[in-house]
């Protein structure tokens, strides 16, 4: 998978390179006494397919700048434990982040709301849900909310022995994230928290009978080796987020902060239909791998995805009644959009 992979990159980062020309993105001239770096901490290491397409935010920022605004790479675990992540970029040590939605939880009860059905990009920014969880997450954590590097694929639950009905969750260990650790309680499985790396090896060892995990990137984690069943219909939005510090903001100029803004807006609608040309092709090599996706009955899969909001919500109306009411409310359109 990896070479055709590494192909599929480059085209997708020569396609965006000129993109900013034809987005009302504002030009500016560089100096070199004006030029301005922003490094940006990464949840996922550079050369990991999911964090490709933060080269794209900073092409298109470069190319709307004529260079007067570089986007650099700022560093990952290796130089900031995940979970100091958000605090990190709060405080201004790194001016952008790129992060799952658990490393701000802490701070934002509503931070999983992200993740909210399994609608599109354009359909989440028309209805309002994206402007809303900006505006939650200035409120809680100061931080500007720009994008989302991720999106357009979904969850799936990858198994060593199929799933068919919704009973089959029933006394399932499976290896499982926060965010739906409710959902697989609510099913009749013990959910897991195992960290990325050790996943491989609690497969391997029977630790788990299988885990959750989002339906990408799994032939680069191995995970096909360890498992032979993929889940069907896939849950939720597996997205991240693009956010500027307020500390590095604030710093900038009006012109510069309507580029990032602007790039912001149109990097996440290519790295939507990046992720989901990537996902075919994944897919269709997963088949020739031997990975059988099993299908759960039609009711039973209506079952299975208002479950799967249910207790998501349930969870940040729990934690967040005003503030989840209104981004559940924004979501929800989005999704009957």
């Amino acid at each position: 998978m990896m070479p055709r992979i590494r192909t599929s990159r480059r085209r997708f980062l020569r396609k965006v390179a000129t993109s900013a020309a034809v987005i009302g993105m504002p030009f500016v001239h560089a100096t070199a006494q004006s030029r301005v770096r922003l490094r940006y901490y990464s949840w996922i290491p550079r050369n990991v397919l999911f964090a490709q397409s933060m080269n794209v935010f900073a092409k298109l920022v470069e190319t709307a700048s004529r260079g007067e605004i570089a986007v650099e790479w700022g560093g990952s675990a290796e130089a900031t434990p995940p979970f100091q992540a958000a605090d990190a970029v709060i405080s201004g040590l790194y001016e952008l982040g790129h992060l799952a939605n658990s490393l701000y939880a802490s701070a934002m009860p509503e931070a999983i709301s992200l993740s909210a059905t399994t609608a599109g990009t354009a359909k989440l920014r028309q209805s309002g849900a994206l402007d809303a969880y900006a505006e939650t997450m200035a409120t809680r954590t100061g931080m500007i909310f720009l994008g989302m590097p991720i999106s357009g694929i979904g969850y799936t639950f990858l198994t060593r022995t199929p799933i068919n009905a919704l009973a089959d969750f029933r006394g399932r260990k499976l290896r499982s994230l926060p965010l739906y650790d409710p959902l697989l309680r609510a099913l009749g499985a013990t959910p897991s928290t195992i960290a990325p790396a050790e996943v491989f090896t609690a497969l391997e060892n029977g630790v788990v009978d299988g885990l959750g995990w989002s339906d990408g990137g799994i032939i680069e984690y191995r995970y096909h080796e360890r498992t032979k069943f993929r889940l069907a219909p896939t849950f939720y939005g597996a997205r991240t987020a693009l956010v500027a510090s307020p500390a590095a903001w604030r710093r900038l100029s009006p012109a510069h902060q309507q580029i990032l803004t602007a790039a912001g807006l149109q990097f996440e609608l290519e790295a939507e239909k990046f992720f989901v040309a990537e996902h075919a092709k994944e897919q269709q090599q997963l088949i020739q791998l031997g990975m059988t996706t099993t299908t759960l009955p039609a009711a039973e899969g209506v079952q299975f995805l208002a479950t799967a909001e249910k207790t998501m919500w349930d969870r940040i109306l729990g934690a967040s009644p005003k503030d989840g009411a209104k981004l559940k409310e924004a979501f929800e359109k989005a999704a009957k959009a």
